[in-house]
């Protein structure tokens, strides 16, 4: 369904004053250059032009997306920087493809200069994620268990991790197959690993009560909300929103051992042509502004707490605890896919 129109509310940034002296000038400057570039994953279609005329409105600085896939953004940002020709100034991309750029040192440190990164008290989880500051979260997807609601009553609904282990969803639990290293399985299990939830263990009882399979998350939900099964292990907010809106039998469950975040990456490239309307295009985005114009444009979560979410009924998660995708969380998860960890709890492919 196509997303809500939305309209910029008033901005939540003061103006810069003399005592901002220096980020004044970046707002001077990025004025000067009008115009910044973006490769996006996300900032597709309507939600695109949505966020650029209401950057443009406020700043005056023209918009340029490019719509691309994360693969196709970390070659061209690669070849652009080995030729000396950059046009990119932002990436917007999944983390596994700025964390490409970021380890190339291809991005520009944004963590200290930014005026909406001074509280980060005012984000629901920390929105710089790479160790040297280039990675900055835009937005917030949180994984849980989905459930096909005409199947499962809320009664049934399992509240805690261990509630999966009961014999009665035995084949009724659908997930991606989490020894590829993707899927929203491998996300949680090292996750949860990481922060000393759930460890290997309780993995190693949870897999014959599954059922694998090697599709993509819109298929996996598809299936349970035919009712081919009854749980899906688990389910994302943002991609599961669009087939609830749709009207699919689907609710997203909080877990009481703690929901996974996952975050959507912004960075500036490295010799951005337009730096300062880089800057301050980033700025805005994580914003209240800018976050109120995003989440509601794609309905989806704010990364900050006094931004409302825009997702609908169903998909939306009010988690007890948020175990954040961390730089380090991902790193073990990497190491604990080259241990073969996946394969000695799930068995060889």
């Amino acid at each position: 369904t196509a997303p809500p129109k939305a309209t910029a509310p008033a901005s939540s940034i003061s103006l810069p004053t003399s005592q901002d002296a220096a980020w004044a000038k970046v707002v001077e400057n990025a004025k000067k250059e009008g115009t910044v570039t973006i490769y996006s994953f996300y900032y597709v279609g309507d939600i695109g032009r949505t966020i650029a005329k209401a950057f443009q409105d406020k700043y005056g600085v023209r918009v340029e997306i490019l719509a691309a896939p994360g693969r196709q953004t970390v070659e061209k940002v690669k070849v652009e920087q080995q030729v000396k020709q950059p046009v990119a100034d932002v990436v917007n991309t999944g983390v596994s493809s700025a964390t490409e750029l970021s380890i190339a040192g291809l991005g520009e440190s944004m963590a200290r200069e930014l005026p909406s990164l001074k509280d980060k008290s005012a984000f629901l989880v920390d929105p710089v994620y790479s160790p040297n500051g280039d990675m900055l979260f835009v937005a917030l997807t949180l994984i849980g268990p989905a459930v096909n609601t005409n199947l499962v009553n809320p009664q049934e609904e399992p509240r805690s991790f261990a509630d999966f282990l009961d014999p009665k969803w035995k084949g009724h639990i659908l997930s991606i197959d989490p020894r590829g290293g993707g899927g929203g399985l491998f996300t949680t299990m090292t996750v949860m690993k990481y922060f000393k939830v759930l460890d290997e263990d309780y993995w190693r009882k949870l897999a014959p009560q599954l059922q694998l399979f090697g599709g993509s998350q819109q298929e996996q939900y598809r299936m349970v909300a035919r009712g081919e099964y009854k749980i899906a292990m688990p389910g994302s907010d943002t991609p599961i929103a669009p087939l609830i809106a749709e009207g699919a039998p689907l609710k997203l469950l909080p877990m009481e051992e703690g929901t996974v975040g996952q975050g959507e990456s912004i960075m500036m490239v490295k010799n951005a042509p337009h730096p300062n309307a880089a800057r301050l295009f980033m700025d805005w985005a994580l914003s209240a502004e800018g976050q109120t114009v995003y989440a509601r444009a794609a309905s989806l979560n704010s990364m900050r707490k006094d931004v409302a979410g825009f997702l609908v009924a169903g998909a939306e998660i009010k988690p007890k605890k948020i175990l954040n995708r961390t730089w380090e969380a991902a790193q073990a998860g990497n190491d604990y896919q080259k241990a073969g960890l996946m394969e000695q709890i799930f068995g060889k492919r």
